[in-house]
Parts: structure tokens; sequence; C-alpha cells
């Protein structure tokens, strides 16, 4: 005999305490007493820090996937977790570069004299060469048949870029 009428969704996960029997419903909570016959949903006030919306700081240095230290020794640039920061060694803050989310940067290279920050973007779904010059909005270098970048070099004198991709080709790029 049906003691229960849920016309969408299952009675499911049903307990008993010998006396009445509890069971969800969809997303709910409900009480079906059999002496009675009567089955109602049991109201659940969860008072919760709620610790999953919560903001959450994790380890940059466990997700770290690269680094340049900038050529005359004063800032290090850092890639984690798909974002770009630059650090000075003990003096300021640390300084996010590029679109906060939704983008992927990597394989940054400080330019030979230390005035340009080149980074691969993933911005539109492919790769592109991009330039972070302090006070400027990044440069991104569209139109270059890079490919899929595997690495970046840069000389120490110069504004060239040494690019390798997933081809193994080898371009050369002047970001000026």
């Amino acid at each position: 005999r049906r003691h229960t009428d849920h016309g969408e969704y299952y009675a499911r996960f049903a307990r008993t305490d010998g006396q009445r029997i509890v069971y969800q419903h969809a997303a709910e909570i409900w009480l079906y007493d059999p002496e009675s016959d009567r089955s109602s949903q049991v109201e659940v006030d969860l008072r919760s820090p709620r610790v999953q919306r919560s903001r959450r700081f994790v380890p940059a240095d466990r997700y770290l996937s690269g680094f340049a230290l900038h050529p005359a020794g004063h800032t290090i640039a850092l890639e984690t977790r798909g974002k770009l920061f630059t650090m000075p060694l003990w003096e300021e803050a640390v300084r996010q570069h590029g679109r906060p989310d939704g983008v992927r940067y990597r394989l940054a290279r400080w330019v030979g004299d230390g005035s340009a920050l080149v980074v691969v973007s993933d911005e539109g779904g492919e790769d592109a060469i991009e330039v972070h010059q302090p006070g400027a909005k990044p440069r991104r270098l569209d139109g270059l048949p890079v490919g899929c970048v595997t690495a970046l070099a840069t000389p120490p004198t110069g504004n060239l870029v040494a690019v390798a991709n997933h081809r193994h080709e080898l371009h050369l790029v002047d970001i000026d």
C-alpha cells in the first residue's frame, strides 16, 4: 500500500526509529507518521558559517609554476595558478598583472633591460605573446603564428624574444 503521495520525485533513503519514518523527497526531509497516516515536511534551519562560500586563501607556493628574476635583481615575477604577479624583494606590495580571472599566464620573462615583462597568454583560446610594462596597458601581439608555445627566452640586451612551439619551430619576435 502506498503511504505517501509525491508527484514529481521519489521518496528516498527512508530511516526509522521504530515509530516514525524519515525520508528524503527532492532536496527536502519529510516525516511519515504511520499512526496518523500523514506526511509532513521537516523544516531545517541550518546555521553555519557557510564555509564553502567564504574566501579561501590557498598557499601560492604550492601552485608555483614559474618565476623570473629581474635583470637588476630587485623584483621577481611569479606565475601561480595561472596568474602573473611581480613582487619587489623587501619593499612595496605584490602586484597582479593582466586580467584577474579567465586567462592563464605562463612562461614569464623580463626583457634585457628589465623595462617590460613578456608572457604567454591564452586569452581568446589561442596562445599569444603579451608585453606588460609598468604603468601601461598590456600589449597583445596578435597575428603571430606561434602555435602552442612551449618555451620563451629573452637575451640580456635588446627587446627580442625567442619563442619555441609544439611544432618544433623557433620564432624570433621583436616586441617593439
